[in-house]
């Protein structure tokens, strides 16, 4: 159920390379990993490379899909096993119906789902949190970004000002310091509650 599409590397196996589709909202993908997975093993690392012969062995898809996922969410901000993941999750069979599929596994379907939502909430915390200390769109992820959208929430940072407008004094549109308290060519009061605790030397 990810928004956005994964490509995964799986260097050693044949084939290598696995991509997963990215999900339309409110709905779901689906990637079917075939059966013909493998690796090549040498059973005699000493042998002269022009007599090597490597043995295939064969790797069960439901194996290598799994893998994918713990390596992908392994390297993922925010997550908290097994409440707090992004909707990725394996089965076995050969699904080629999404209908089919969401109407027999949609129980596993609405889990991931709410893990997913879990995992967002996450996300938007730390962008939350960063946009406090910051008040810069820099720090904040597309992942992030696409987190609140999908949760329905609505934050200065996700759509902020240009930064040029971001630091002009609302009154006479000069040029003001990031953070700063009082315009120095109009007078007027930036942050009314921090410039009057100045003032009262708190």
């Amino acid at each position: 159920m990810l928004p956005y599409s994964l490509q995964e590397l799986k260097p050693g196996l044949n084939p290598k390379a696995y991509f997963i589709e990215k999900a339309e909202e409110g709905s779901f993908s689906l990637t079917i990993i075939p059966n013909d997975i493998s690796y090549n093993i040498n059973p005699d690392p000493l042998a002269d490379a022009k007599q090597t012969r490597f043995i295939r062995v064969p790797v069960p898809a439901i194996e290598c899909a799994r893998s994918i996922i713990g390596d992908y969410v392994s390297a993922l901000l925010a997550i908290e096993p097994p409440d707090k993941l992004p909707g990725l999750f394996a089965v076995v069979g050969d699904w080629t119906d999404k209908k089919e599929f969401g109407t027999k596994h949609l129980k596993m379907v609405m889990d991931y789902r709410n893990r997913q939502n879990g995992w967002f909430k996450n996300l938007v915390d730390i962008a939350d949190d960063t946009w406090s200390r910051t008040h810069s769109p820099v720090g904040i992820s597309d992942i992030q970004k696409d987190a609140c959208r999908l949760l329905g929430y609505r934050r200065d940072w996700l759509n902020p000002l240009p930064f040029e407008e971001q630091n002009k004094c609302p009154v006479c549109m000069n040029a003001i310091n990031l953070g700063a308290l009082k315009c120095v060519a109009c007078g007027h009061v930036i942050d009314k509650l921090a410039y009057e605790r100045v003032l009262a030397g708190k």
